[in-house]
């Protein structure tokens, strides 16, 4: 299983790159079509991993930040201005995730489960 997350991993990756060319070179219908897919696997690649006791905690930063990224881009390229704010909430509880992780559950793990 865990391999089979690994290639997810990597497909959400070209996903969310595609989204990004797709928003820099200013063509929203594809950067909007393109969001959905790479928001979808991050979700399910998150709720695969939500038995790991480290990848949890990452791969939920990784959502919030997507949607911190795609609210960015909608308030970009369609002037939808009302999602700046929501996106520095999402971009805010990215990090505190991982805060919560480093401070509060990394140094509660053992040794060889605190590798992130």
């Amino acid at each position: 299983m865990y391999a089979a997350l690994r290639k997810m991993e990597n497909r959400h990756i070209v996903l969310w790159l595609i989204k990004d060319a797709c928003w820099n070179l200013e063509w929203p219908g594809l950067a909007f079509t393109a969001y959905w897919p790479t928001l979808l696997l991050a979700a399910y690649i998150t709720n695969r991993s939500l038995h790991e006791p480290v990848e949890r905690w990452f791969n939920g930063a990784v959502c919030y930040w997507l949607l911190a990224n795609g609210a960015w881009m909608f308030a970009d390229l369609f002037a939808w201005e009302v999602l700046n704010l929501p996106a520095r909430i999402f971009f805010a509880a990215g990090l505190a995730i991982l805060f919560y992780y480093y401070l509060i559950i990394r140094p509660k793990l053992p040794a060889d489960m605190s590798r992130a």
